[in-house]
Order: structure tokens, then C-alpha cells, then sequence
């Protein structure tokens, strides 16, 4: 999926400074924990690491290939991950 296609159909994320962000809240500690488990996980089965930003309920993702300098296939797919697990997340 390019990257408009998945903008469009995830509306949370969004682009600043040529960055693919999105901001996250939780309802407590633990879930915010589940949650970056999951994350490391993605990141090393990837090999592909996000800049992550996290307190105690809260949580900023941002992806960018700092070795081509721009946003690629490998941002998107990591994103659309992420979005998968939340969403199973939300249906259980």
C-alpha cells in the first residue's frame, strides 16, 4: 500500500516534518506495556525501529528510513502492523 492509500484509510496517523506519526493513549499502565511489547516484537522481527515516545498512559510512534531519508514500504508496512494489532486488541 502506498502512502496516501494508507493515510486515507488510517486517519490516525498522520505526516509531520516528513515523519509517519501516530499518538496513542491507553487506559492504564499495563495496556500501554502490552502494547510495547508488541512493538519491540514488530521491531525486531522487522528489523525496522520506530522513535517511540511513552509515559505513563501515552504513547508517540514515528517511523522514517533515516538511511534512504524519506518514509518507504518498510514505515508502512511496520504501520499497518501496528494497526492490525490494535484493532484486534479493540475487538476482543
Amino acid at each position: 500500500m502506498n502512502l496516501t492509500n494508507f493515510l486515507k484509510k488510517n486517519k490516525s496517523w498522520y505526516l509531520h516534518n516528513n515523519t509517519l506519526n501516530k499518538d496513542l493513549s491507553f487506559t492504564n499502565f499495563l495496556k500501554l506495556a502490552e502494547f510495547i511489547t508488541f512493538l519491540n516484537e514488530l521491531s525486531i522481527d522487522e528489523d525496522h525501529h520506530p522513535e517511540v515516545l511513552y509515559g505513563y498512559t501515552s504513547c508517540k510512534i514515528t517511523y522514517f528510513t533515516h538511511d534512504l531519508g524519506k518514509i518507504t514500504e518498510r514505515d508502512i508496512k511496520c504501520a499497518e502492523s501496528i494497526e492490525k494489532f490494535l484493532n484486534q486488541k479493540l475487538e476482543n
